[in-house]
């Protein structure tokens, strides 16, 4: 997972030791409890309301009212709280949140909490950091439309270990058992194009709707997945931005073809497991050198348009997954608990959100975007990541059509209730459809343009919708 921590504050003055170096023995009965809460960095991730945090220890719990400055947690800020503890306490095994109130926005999407935690009147301090992560929505309403209200709900969470598998060590280890990916596709145009005669073009490895387009190669050891989203706005002027958006696919597709076999040519070269593990060429990350290529060769084409961009690069040697995001197409990682079941797939009994990229946009709708006018992004913009994946983890790739109409949590849910990878594209393809033709739904759009603009909006959004699934499976050799 990508490691991105909240940093602590700055008057937080002291070494601080990670929960599995503690010492369990707390006499004192008065502590030192400092939050660090951090909200997320998404479209109306703000909210305004009070936390109710309790924490679940090994002498004794706390619950306390974390009250915003201001009122409310503000989008992608961190807010730091200070109490003192006047009973027991003891290592923190178990955190739980909700929240009291919900103000005219009413959702508030919280990343991360950390804990720290020091006995008063010790001669030397020593202060305990504990870490929680989530990645959660907290609250909800029937529709964007309706009065906000407010049923409780309690979200529970351990420590996060820092040595947790899905870290990224660098140089990256070699697998014993090289994986590769098992995927599938599906995509929906927008209905209005449907009514005039268009139609979906899907196959195994190259498809389009609309103005979408997606691209998928595997090879022995290294795949790619990639959707491009063209900015529909180019109508006014007579272009088609959906062959921008087949032309950079197209041409990303041709150079991972490329790169992987010199890459494997190189990674077989090397004599030595040392050799192999300090070779760059192997890894085959250069996403961003990758776009830049597929960008300027659309346009020395002379195709006209723009497109927003998501691509997944794995590596099946390390376990690596490199994701570049231009623009609000999207990413996700899922991962949950249970076995494989027969099947082969991993049947997710808690499905979480291990990964998701940003929206990347100027302003309310209007994404960042590669085209070939003066104005358009370029491939340094991407938001680059890397995140350490292991056996039966999904990879969602989606343009904006699947994001704006299913929350994070509403798209883990149905990956947990496939038995195989292809049916999560083609559910959530379908899913995300019935959201964008509902008038009530309250949808992620719903949501962020109730925020953004200041007005109750209700309903999906009616979009081109692409969704890719790949799921990790062991590399099979004949």
């Amino acid at each position: 997972m990508v490691r991105a921590l909240a940093k602590l504050s700055s008057r937080w003055l002291f070494p601080l030791r990670h929960h599995r170096l503690f010492s369990t023995a707390f006499r004192c009965q008065a502590y030192d409890v400092q939050f660090s809460v951090k909200t997320g960095d998404e479209r109306a991730a703000g909210c305004e309301t009070n936390a109710i945090v309790t924490l679940i220890a090994k002498d004794g719990n706390l619950t306390t009212k974390l009250a915003p400055a201001g009122g409310r947690f503000e989008r992608a800020r961190q807010e730091w709280f200070k109490i003192i503890h006047d009973g027991q306490l003891g290592p923190i095994q178990e955190i739980q949140v909700t929240t009291d109130a919900f103000g005219k926005h009413d959702g508030w999407y919280l990343e991360s909490i950390d804990v720290v935690v020091e006995e008063l009147d010790q001669p030397i301090p020593r202060p305990d950091l504990f870490q929680f992560r989530f990645n959660e929505w907290l609250g909800a309403r029937p529709s964007a439309s309706a009065a906000p209200s407010y049923t409780p709900e309690v979200v529970v969470r351990q420590p996060y270990d820092l040595d947790a598998e899905d870290a990224v060590l660098y140089p990256p280890q070699l697998l014993q058992q090289p994986l590769t990916l098992r995927h599938c596709y599906s995509a929906y145009p927008h209905p209005s194009k449907v009514a005039a005669g268009t139609k979906a073009h899907c196959r195994r490895f190259f498809g389009s709707a609309g103005e979408d387009a997606y691209g998928i190669n595997i090879t022995q050891w290294h795949a790619l997945l990639a959707v491009a989203d063209g900015v529909q706005a180019w109508a006014d002027q007579n272009i088609d931005s959906g062959l921008f958006a087949k032309a950079l696919v197209k041409h990303l597709i041709q150079s991972h073809k490329d790169l992987a076999k010199r890459a494997c040519a190189e990674f077989e070269s090397a004599t030595s497991l040392e050799d192999r593990q300090l070779l760059d060429g192997w890894l085959l990350t250069d996403a961003v050198g990758m776009i830049a290529q597929a960008h300027d060769a659309a346009i020395a084409q002379g195709v006209q348009g723009s497109s927003t961009l998501s691509l997944g690069m794995f590596n099946g040697l390390s376990g690596v997954l490199t994701s570049a995001n231009i623009g609000d197409s999207g990413l996700m990682v899922v991962r949950g608990g249970g076995h494989p079941s027969t099947s082969g797939f991993h049947k997710h009994i808690n499905p979480n959100q291990l990964f998701r990229t940003h929206v990347q946009e100027h302003r309310f709708g209007k994404p960042y975007q590669l085209g070939h006018h003066a104005a358009s992004d370029v491939a340094s913009d991407a938001e680059l990541a890397s995140v350490q994946l292991q056996l039966n983890d999904v990879i969602v790739v989606g343009s904006d059509g699947l994001f704006d109409n299913l929350s994070a949590h509403e798209i883990c849910a149905i990956v947990a209730e496939c038995e195989r990878p292809w049916q999560a594209a083609m559910r959530l393809s379908q899913a995300a459809f019935e959201v964008s033709v509902n008038k009530t739904a309250d949808s992620p759009w719903a949501r962020e343009a109730t925020e953004e603009l200041d007005m109750f909006y209700s309903g999906g959004k009616t979009d081109d919708i692409t969704v890719v699934t790949a799921e990790v499976v062991p590399l099979v050799t004949k």
